[in-house]
């Protein structure tokens, strides 16, 4: 759900500043200095070299352009080599052809100095097929102005990728680029890796950085697994992968696991269906589990992890239950912020994150009406995020009576969600619990995040926040 006007004050800073920096922080200052270009006169020319940069002879005439517009026309990239190009013309798509000899996990990058990411990569194996695409960095995030793609090139050949900016109104002199090509090293492909002695050892010590390790599910109850060290403390842990995986064959199954071996979050199409979060994870070794999850492997079987700590202030704060709060009369009091929307009216937020711990645990969390009468909305995140249970989300009055439950499912984005329900002012509590029938065991793989807004006004259905989205 996007954020209107209504509920947009509280969380403009951190709109603002989704950007993310990537490991691979290798841009150089480059791009087109054009002060000695005299644009009053055309040149005559017989080829493309009697014009200056950016020009080509076409015919008997120098313009604006390039020749590699088609993949028949495509200039080679050579391997941990770098070539300095231009969007020349509105709709000006440059090919590069890249020599594969098969086995290779790739990083291929498009560095500009635009004031956004605007270049789009499609990477394409031999046959044309498109194998992996990217805007920003490949989990659709930002990381300055840069275009990242992750690949796998599992077979030898001739494979292309191609740039080209996403506004197809945009292009001339000073829309630079430089693409780059580097066979990436952290991967794991092993067989005979084992928790034990994981396929790769990653140390995340700094904060919103990306870090890749490539995966290669290639033979039968093949399971890869990477050692994460964390040593940041009130991070939330985002474990993402391509958006984009349409070349590869593999149903990414992520798993995280604490240095005990016990689970602490799973979740299927991680990448394509979004990432796997485990917030406020606290310092001290993981492991991380990929497969698939469908039992298959094989050669295009590839995965591309991409994992990232974030500040829990960047992702503002949650509060955490206080046990035991099983009851009314136990009920963790919900902090309410106040604020003023864009139309001068009133309202209130709390937040929180906790766990139910056992199977017949529920949460309840105090919260007031402030205004007459006042209108609650929220949601509820949890199996979207990696946890092993979806709760249900109900706010209940002092009787036990229920004013309002959360609709939605394991598969619903968000999970849970409480439509405009109008109450009279006075104390409430926000009632969690798992659902009636679920075989759970509890634990901390049973995590949720939720958002309750108390407004003084009736509230869109699409008039508020829902936990973690828009942090990808």
């Amino acid at each position: 759900m996007r954020l209107p006007d209504l509920f947009l004050l509280p969380f403009a800073l951190v709109l603002a500043c989704n950007g993310d920096t990537g490991i691979e922080d290798d841009t150089e200052p480059f791009g087109g200095d054009d002060t000695d270009i005299d644009d009053t006169d055309d040149e005559t020319c017989d080829q493309d070299t009697d014009c200056r940069e950016h020009e080509i002879c076409e015919p008997d005439e120098c313009i604006d352009g390039d020749r590699n517009n088609a993949l028949e026309d495509a200039d080679a990239l050579l391997w941990s080599s770098s070539v300095e190009a231009t969007i020349n013309t509105p709709g000006d798509v440059d090919f590069y052809t890249i020599t594969a000899e098969g086995g290779e996990f790739v990083r291929i990058s498009a560095d500009t100095e635009f004031d956004d990411v605007l270049t789009e990569l499609i990477v394409r194996e031999p046959s044309g097929k498109v194998l992996t695409s990217s805007f920003a960095f490949p989990t659709n995030t930002s990381i300055g102005t840069s275009t990242v793609a992750f690949a796998y090139f599992a077979e030898a050949g001739e494979y292309s990728v191609s740039v080209e900016h996403r506004d197809a109104t945009a292009g001339g002199r000073g829309l630079d680029y430089a693409i780059s090509l580097q066979q990436w090293g952290p991967v794991v492909n092993e067989a005979t890796d084992t928790p034990e002695e994981p396929g790769y050892t990653l140390n995340v010590d700094q904060s919103r950085i990306w870090s890749t390790v490539g995966a290669l599910i290639e033979t039968d109850d093949d399971v890869d697994y990477i050692r994460l060290n964390l040593s940041l403390n009130a991070h939330d842990l985002y474990i993402d992968g391509n958006e984009d995986i349409t070349g590869s064959d593999l149903t990414p199954l992520v798993r995280l696991y604490d240095a005990n071996g016990v689970l602490l979050a799973e979740k299927q199409d991680v990448g394509p269906g979004e990432y796997m979060l485990y917030p406020n994870a606290p310092t001290g070794e993981y492991l991380i589990e990929i497969s698939d999850a469908l039992g298959t492997s094989g050669a295009a079987h590839w995965f591309a992890q991409h994992i990232i700590a974030r500040p829990i202030a960047e992702t503002d704060p949650y509060q955490a239950e206080l046990e035991q709060n099983g009851s009314f009369g136990q009920a963790t009091p919900l902090t309410l912020e106040t604020y003023v929307n864009g139309a001068e009216l009133d309202y209130s937020r709390g937040q929180a994150i906790a766990t139910l711990d056992a199977p017949d645990d529920v949460d309840y969390f105090l919260v007031e009406a402030l205004y007459d009468p006042t209108y609650f909305v929220g949601c509820v995140n949890a199996s979207r995020l990696g946890s092993q249970v979806t709760p249900t989300f109900e706010i209940v009055d002092a009787d036990g009576d229920v004013i309002a439950a959360g609709a939605g499912s394991a598969t619903a984005d968000p999970n849970r969600i409480i439509f405009s329900t109008e109450a009279s002012q006075g104390f409430y509590a926000v009632r969690l619990a798992a659902e009636d029938g679920a075989d759970i065991v509890g634990g901390p793989d049973h995590y949720y995040a939720f958002h309750l807004f108390g407004a003084s006004f009736d509230v869109s259905d699409d008039g508020f926040s829902c936990p973690f989205e828009g942090n990808r």
